[in-house]
C-alpha cells in the first residue's frame, strides 16, 4: 500500500522537473535567441533610418539637378573665367611679377593637393608678402577682389616686420577650376 507522502512527492516532482525543464530551455536556447531578435529589432530600425533619408535624397534629385543645372547656368555667365586646368608654375610666375611690379616681395608660395567636386575643382594655397602697407593693399585689390580668377581667400594675416613701414602679409585661399565633362 502507497503512502500519501509518495504521492505527494511524486506530483512534487512532476510539477518541478517540466518547470526545470523548461527554465533550462529558457536560459539555454531562447533567451540567446531573444537577444538575437533584439539585435535584429534595432537593425531593422537602422534600416528604416537609412532608408528614408535615401528616399528624402531620391524624392530631392529632379530639385537637385536643376539647381545644379542653374548653378552651371550662373555661373557661365559671370565675368568669371574659371580656368580648366591648374598651371601652378603660371600661377606662381604671376603672382610674383605682379609682386615685383607692386614693389613687394612673394615669400614661399605653396599648394595644396587638387580636390574635385562635382563640376569644379579646388585648390588650397598660402603665400607671403612684404611690403608697405599701400603696396599690400593694391595687390591684393588687382589680383585677387578685382580680378577674373576664380580665387576665395579664406585667412589674411597681416602683421609688422618690425623694419619701418614694412609689413608680412600672410594669405591662405583657394583657386577654382571648372572639370571638363567626361575628365578629371
Amino acid at each position: 500500500m502507497r503512502t500519501t507522502g509518495s504521492v505527494q512527492i511524486k506530483a512534487y516532482w512532476l510539477l518541478v522537473i517540466p518547470v526545470l525543464v523548461v527554465s533550462a530551455g529558457w536560459f539555454g536556447f531562447i533567451s540567446s535567441y531573444n537577444n538575437k531578435l533584439e539585435n535584429a529589432i534595432r537593425y531593422e530600425q537602422e534600416l528604416k533610418v537609412l532608408f528614408q533619408r535615401k528616399q528624402r535624397v531620391f524624392a530631392n534629385r529632379d530639385a537637385y539637378e536643376l539647381q545644379i543645372a542653374e548653378i552651371k547656368h550662373q555661373l557661365g555667365l559671370l565675368d568669371i573665367r574659371l580656368p580648366v586646368r591648374f598651371d601652378r608654375e603660371r600661377i606662381v610666375t604671376e603672382l610674383t611679377e605682379h609682386a615685383k611690379k607692386a614693389g613687394l616681395i612673394l615669400v614661399s608660395p605653396t599648394f595644396g593637393k587638387e580636390v574635385p567636386w562635382e563640376f569644379y575643382s579646388e585648390l588650397q594655397f598660402s603665400l607671403g608678402l612684404v611690403g608697405p602697407f599701400e603696396s599690400l593693399y593694391s595687390y591684393l585689390y588687382h589680383n585677387f577682389y578685382n580680378s577674373n580668377r576664380g580665387v576665395r581667400l579664406s585667412k589674411i594675416h597681416l602683421r609688422p616686420t618690425g623694419k619701418g613701414n614694412e609689413l608680412r602679409l600672410k594669405i591662405s585661399g583657394k583657386h577654382y577650376r571648372f572639370i571638363e565633362e567626361g575628365s578629371q
